[in-house]
C-alpha cells in the first residue's frame, strides 16, 4: 500500500510543500506575493506601448552655462536643463549636462561616437579627457562623452562644481530627459562631427537602471550598467519591501525609498491598487524588456549597495548569449569595478565592434 500523503492545512488552506498553495505574503494589508510575482507579458506589453507613444520627453531645455579648452586641446560644454514652466511660475534647473569632444588632428573629417555616461547617486561626472568612468583603451579620441548629473550628482568642470538643486524626478522621467539632451544638442554634435546615430551608454549603480531605461527610447550600439537594479520584482525586493512596511531601517539609497513611497506604501494606504503598483515597478525595471541595445554588457558582485547581487545576474539572464555578457567580480566597490583593466579592454572592443569607434 503506497505511503499516505501529508495533509496540512492552515486556516482551511493547504500549507505544506506538495500539499497545494502557500497563504500569499501580506505584510501591514500589502499582498507581496502578488505585488512582486514577475510581471506578465500583457503589462509588459502595455508600459512599452506607453513608453513608444509618448515620444521624446520635451520639458526640459538646454541653455549653455560655461565652456572651455580642455587639457588636451579638447572642447568642452557645460549646459543647464532648465524646465519648461507655464508663464508666472518659476524653472527648475534640474539637470546639468556637460560634453567633451576630442581633439581632431588637423584636416581630419572622421565622424566621432557619443558615449552617455550616466554616474550614481552622489556621483561627480569630470569634463577633460577623464569625463568617462573608463579609461577606454584604443577608442578614447574616437568618442565623445556626454556627462549628465541629476539631482543627487554633480558636474566638475573647470574648476567649478554644477549641482541641480531641484527635486529629483528618478527613473523614467529623468531617462526621457537624457535622450531629449540628445536631441537637442544636435548643433554642437554636427560642430564637432559627432554622429549620433552612433550612441553608446554606461552608467552605475542608479546610472546603471537608468542607461537600461535610456537604452529603451531609441535602439543604442551598446550598453555598460554596472551594478545595476534591472528589476523591482522577485523575492530580494519582496524583502526589502516588507522591512519597509514593518518600519525598519534600508540601504540608505534614495531610488529605493522613492519607489518604495510611491508604489508599496501607496497600496498600503488604499491609494493605488497592487495591478496599478505594478505598473509603476515595471516602469523603473529595465531588465523585464527586450533589448534595444545592439550589445549589452552587465557587472555584477558583491552587493555593495545594498541590493541583492543577483540583481544584474537575473537581468542578464534574460538577454540572449548572443548580444550580451555578464561580468562578475569580487571587487568590493564600484570603483574597483570601473578601475578594471580587463572591463576597460573588453568594452573597448564592444565599441570598435557594435559602435564603429
Amino acid at each position: 500500500m503506497p505511503p499516505r500523503e501529508a495533509t496540512c492545512w492552515w486556516l482551511g488552506v493547504a500549507t505544506a510543500p506538495g500539499c497545494g498553495p502557500q497563504p500569499d505574503f501580506v505584510v501591514e494589508g500589502v499582498n507581496l506575493t502578488r505585488l512582486t510575482a514577475p510581471p506578465r507579458p500583457g503589462e509588459v506589453d502595455s508600459v512599452r506601448a506607453e513608453w513608444d507613444a509618448s515620444g521624446s520627453f520635451a520639458d526640459v531645455l538646454l541653455t549653455e552655462v560655461a565652456s572651455f579648452e580642455a587639457s588636451d586641446g579638447g572642447t568642452a560644454v557645460v549646459y543647464a536643463g532648465v524646465t519648461v514652466v507655464a508663464a508666472g511660475s518659476s524653472p527648475d534647473t534640474v539637470m546639468f549636462a556637460g560634453i567633451y569632444a576630442p581633439p581632431r588632428p588637423t584636416g581630419s573629417q572622421l565622424n566621432r561616437g557619443l558615449l552617455v555616461v550616466l554616474q550614481d547617486l552622489g556621483g561627480v561626472a569630470r569634463m577633460e579627457p577623464s569625463a568617462s568612468p573608463l579609461p577606454l583603451i584604443g577608442v578614447r579620441d574616437r568618442v565623445a562623452v556626454l556627462s549628465i548629473a541629476f539631482s543627487g550628482q554633480s558636474i566638475l568642470a573647470d574648476g567649478r562644481t554644477y549641482t541641480p538643486r531641484a527635486a529629483p524626478a528618478y527613473y523614467q522621467r529623468e531617462a526621457k530627459r537624457v535622450w531629449n539632451a540628445v536631441l537637442q544638442l544636435r548643433l554642437f554634435f554636427a560642430a564637432n562631427l559627432i554622429d549620433r546615430s552612433r550612441i553608446s551608454v554606461v552608467g552605475n549603480g542608479y546610472g546603471a537602471t537608468l542607461a537600461g531605461l535610456v537604452s529603451q527610447q531609441s535602439p543604442v550600439d551598446l550598453l555598460l550598467a554596472v551594478q545595476p537594479i534591472g528589476s523591482f520584482f522577485g523575492d530580494g525586493m519582496q524583502e526589502e519591501y516588507a522591512k519597509a512596511l514593518r518600519g525598519q531601517l534600508l540601504a540608505n539609497i534614495p531610488t529605493l525609498e522613492e519607489t518604495i513611497a510611491e508604489t508599496v506604501f501607496q497600496v498600503r494606504d488604499g491609494r493605488l491598487t497592487v495591478n496599478q503598483a505594478r505598473v509603476g515597478l515595471l516602469q523603473r525595471s529595465p531588465a523585464h524588456f527586450s533589448p534595444r541595445a545592439a550589445f549589452t554588457v552587465i557587472t555584477t558582485g558583491t552587493d555593495i549597495i545594498g541590493i541583492p547581487a543577483s540583481q544584474g545576474a537575473d537581468w542578464a539572464a534574460r538577454l540572449s548569449r548572443a548580444n550580451s555578457v555578464l561580468i562578475e567580480t569580487d571587487a568590493p566597490t564600484v570603483d574597483d569595478v570601473l578601475g578594471n583593466p580587463s572591463l576597460d579592454n573588453f568594452v573597448s572592443i564592444k565599441l570598435r565592434e557594435f559602435g564603429n569607434f
